[in-house]
């Protein structure tokens, strides 16, 4: 069984140091956008900061597509084994940020 994934508020955040946001998010995993004109596609490992938690995590890309509605582009990755401090810090975003809801099982997973 997957864990749930929350549909945050479009929460800014650095993809190997390049602006994105973040769409949802779960224990194992994150969904970003970024702007299609900022970058191709992404690697297939990358990073992901929040700054404003001072949150950093290493993710694997899972999936890409063109984000619905939006010129820009829609990346599903899991999470890496990451250092423990980063996974606690990982997990108290997951537990404190401000949701708008739960992500339905028929989006892309994360």
């Amino acid at each position: 069984r997957r864990p749930e994934r929350k549909l945050v508020h479009a929460l800014e955040a650095a993809v190997n140091g390049v602006p994105a946001r973040i769409l949802d998010v779960c224990i194992e995993g994150v969904r970003i956008e970024m702007l299609r004109e900022r970058r191709a596609a992404l690697p297939p490992y990358f990073s992901v900061r929040v700054p404003i938690m001072g949150v950093g995590v290493n993710v694997r890309r899972v999936w890409a597509r063109a984000a619905t509605g939006s010129p820009n582009l829609w990346y599903g990755g899991s999470l890496l084994p990451n250092r423990s401090a980063a996974i606690q810090g990982w997990k108290a975003l997951i537990e404190t940020i401000p949701t708008v809801g739960t992500a339905k099982t028929t989006q892309q997973p994360s």
